[in-house]
């Protein structure tokens, strides 16, 4: 079994590595959601209507 001492440790372990998980996916999709606004002249966004014609 585990001791007190070695689970408070791979306690901490653990949401030291999850904690960078979160950060690092947080700021990607920060980056991933405003990238125009960092490198505006590396993208170009277009938008276009589409129709659908569903047959009845």
């Amino acid at each position: 079994m585990i001791s007190s001492l070695n689970a408070k440790k791979l306690h901490r372990d653990l949401g030291y590595f999850y904690i960078g998980l979160i950060i690092s996916f947080a700021i990607s999709g920060i980056l991933m959601n405003h990238r125009d606004s960092f490198h505006a002249d590396k993208y170009t966004t277009e938008t276009r209507l589409i129709v659908v014609k569903v047959p009845q």
